[in-house]
């Protein structure tokens, strides 16, 4: 079952266990390490921005797609070639690194990649769809 068929099974707005994963450029002088991100989470999919508590709750006006166009709305997203997913974060966020495939602390790989700025957690996130590679809802495999 393709990934967006799985996002499609899951009823609307019920939180699921996402494991993505993306591999992180170093800087010029780490470039020999190779450096992943692995972010686990609970997601909620098939849902309106705009039905978020937090989005009715402020002044954040609606916009529509900063890029891309949906291919599935509210599901997929496609942008130059590549497909997307549209996930909204709850509330429990892990985040770990692997460099060369050993974990290692998040002070040490950040330290061999490029500085960004702290910024608070976003309401939702666009995941290249590679990159989402598990999802689990009450216990159970849904991507396979």
């Amino acid at each position: 079952m393709n990934k967006h068929t799985a996002l499609k099974k899951i009823r609307k707005g019920t939180f699921a266990i996402a494991r993505i994963v993306s591999k992180k450029k170093p800087l010029a002088s780490y470039k020999q390490h190779d450096i992943t991100k692995v972010v686990l989470c609970t997601v909620r999919t098939g849902i309106e921005y705009r039905n978020l508590k937090a989005v009715k709750e402020s002044d954040i006006e609606v916009q529509s797609l900063p890029w891309g166009e949906w291919a599935d709305y509210p599901y997929l997203i496609t942008h130059k070639g590549n497909r997307y997913i549209r996930l909204y974060l709850g509330q429990s966020m892990k985040v770990f690194y692997l460099v060369d495939g050993v974990k290692v602390a998040s002070d040490v790989a950040k330290a061999m990649l490029p500085k960004t700025k702290p910024s608070k957690k976003p309401n939702c996130i666009t995941v290249k769809e590679s990159g989402l590679v598990s999802l689990k809802q009450n216990g159970k495999e849904v991507l396979s």
